[in-house]
């Protein structure tokens, strides 16, 4: 768990994430396929733009 209490997502969900962000597919609609909040999905996709991955 993370040190808010949120339980992480796995690395293949992560991947998945960012893979569907890279095909084109708004944030939203990649928010639906894994059945993820659109909050958790910008989260992820903005961790790995600033380049922190230890919040990852």
């Amino acid at each position: 768990m993370s040190k808010r209490g949120r339980k992480r997502l796995a690395p293949e969900t992560i991947g998945e994430i960012r893979r569907l962000k890279e095909m084109g597919i708004e944030p939203k609609e990649i928010a639906k396929r894994p059945k993820l909040g659109v909050s958790t999905v910008y989260r992820y996709l903005q961790i790995r733009e600033e380049g922190d991955l230890s919040r990852s």
